[in-house]
């Protein structure tokens, strides 16, 4: 629990046993019992709470990304989840947009939501690749490399990444990039250090064009941040799970502040937002 900040944390011991597969039938699970921003987003905190950090990720996407998109632009979404992305992606003029998900129930809920979108079941750190290879000019993949567990996976996760996107495409991501803190910050989150993570993707063969911070105020400082912001995120994080109704408030009180800290921020002490190009040749 974080207590007055990272050096307080203490990681419980039932989340080293936690490894991939685990994880993976964690979500299975979350998608099953919610169809909502609860089953993606911050657990524990509320639909109500996490709709206004879907709020943000929709001022951040339509800021950075939705001017990546050209005519006819062929995009595949890597965890969509909820189908939030496909929507934006959608709305950005995307040609051609194809969804994706590990779990087979948000698959399935996918497909009803989206019937003119083309879903596939897959997992983006598995050995093989079913999605044909090469053919994204954009490929996205929110809020899901922290979540793979093991390194291994994460390591097979960005070279699967490299064979989606064609050369000369994009990738955007967000990732935890940890300064300090707790490597190991929930039963399936991973908070890898900011130079393993930057180091991964140009091995995986991508150059860093953008880098954006997501959130200051309003999301777990997983990635640093001092002893104020810690303290000032266990109080809300104590709000959020403990009174049903807090969400309901504190989200649309701290929206305007958070806008407010992205706009001075240079480095965020929570997930960031990374734009990368896809190099010619893999290096």
């Amino acid at each position: 629990m974080i207590r007055g900040g990272p050096a307080d944390f203490e990681v419980p011991p039932e989340w080293e046993r936690v490894g991939q597969p685990e994880a993976l039938e964690w979500w299975e699970a979350r998608h099953r019992e919610y169809d909502g921003f609860e089953a993606v987003g911050y657990a524990g905190a509320g639909e109500a709470y996490n709709t206004w950090l879907y709020r943000l990720r929709a001022h951040l996407f339509r800021r950075h990304v939705a001017p990546l998109v050209g005519p006819g632009s062929s995009v595949l979404d890597v965890a969509s989840g909820t189908g939030f992305y496909l929507e934006l992606w959608r709305e950005a003029g995307a040609g051609r947009v194809v969804g994706s998900d590990v779990s087979p129930s948000a698959v399935e809920r996918l497909r009803r939501r989206f019937p003119d979108i083309e879903i596939e079941r897959f997992d983006l750190a598995g050995l093989a690749i079913d999605l044909a290879q090469g053919q994204f000019q954009l490929v996205s993949a929110f809020d899901v490399l922290f979540h793979l567990i093991d390194d291994e996976s994460y390591r097979r996760a960005l070279g699967n990444l490299a064979k989606l996107v064609q050369p000369g495409g994009t990738l955007v991501i967000s990732e935890n990039l940890r300064r300090h803190g707790p490597r190991r910050f929930a039963s399936v989150q991973v908070n890898r250090e900011e130079g393993e993570i930057l180091a991964g993707l140009e091995e995986a063969g991508f150059e860093l064009v953008e880098r954006r911070p997501m959130f200051v105020l309003m999301n777990a400082p997983a990635s640093g941040g001092g002893r104020l912001l810690h303290a000032w995120w266990r109080r809300v994080h104590e709000l959020l799970v403990s009174r049903r109704r807090a969400g309901s408030v504190l989200g649309p009180a701290l929206y305007p502040f958070e806008l407010a800290a992205l706009r001075l921020a240079r480095r965020a002490p929570s997930t960031e937002l990374l734009i990368c190009r896809r190099t010619a040749t893999r290096s």
